[in-house]
């Protein structure tokens, strides 16, 4: 479990520290910041080289986009299979790897811009999207967006 989480934690930060499609992303993000301007593009340097150094450290950065991708989608197959109908991933309680794996699935599940290779991975796993959904009104029901109404009438 916990390799397999490394696994697919390391494919997103791939995704998002090694695609240009990342790098305008952190760029957008950063700049939405409150922070100095002339600063902006010194820590968005620093943050790329410091990552991108830890990426080809771990050994990620030097497979090509496509390996990566299939490497993550293998990795979301396999916890499918691990959660199956179980409520958690270990059983009937809750454990810390489910706070892991809740925080790494509603992120591919839901950053469609980032992870657009891996969030229509939602449809493919219903037990995963029931899943992400079960943990998000249990634990962070703010983020349940569906249960908002709209009161600007």
């Amino acid at each position: 479990g916990n390799t397999l989480s490394q696994s697919l934690f390391w494919s997103m930060l791939y995704n998002k520290f090694n695609t240009h499609r990342g790098r305008d992303v952190f760029r957008r993000q950063l700049s939405d910041l409150k922070i100095f301007a002339p600063l902006r593009p010194v820590i968005s340097a620093l943050a790329f080289n410091q990552m991108h150094a830890q990426l080809i450290g771990q050994g990620i950065a030097r497979y090509p986009r496509v390996q990566v991708i299939e490497r993550a989608l293998e990795d979301i197959a396999a916890l499918g299979q691990i959660l199956g109908s179980k409520p958690f991933i270990l059983g009937d309680r809750p454990s810390s790897m489910d706070a892991l794996l809740y925080a790494m699935l509603v992120l591919v599940f839901e950053d469609h811009e980032l992870q657009a290779d891996l969030s229509s991975t939602k449809d493919m796993y219903p037990n995963l999207a029931a899943y992400v959904e079960r943990m998000k009104k249990r634990y962070v029901p703010e983020l349940d967006l569906s249960n908002t109404t709209n009161t600007d009438s």
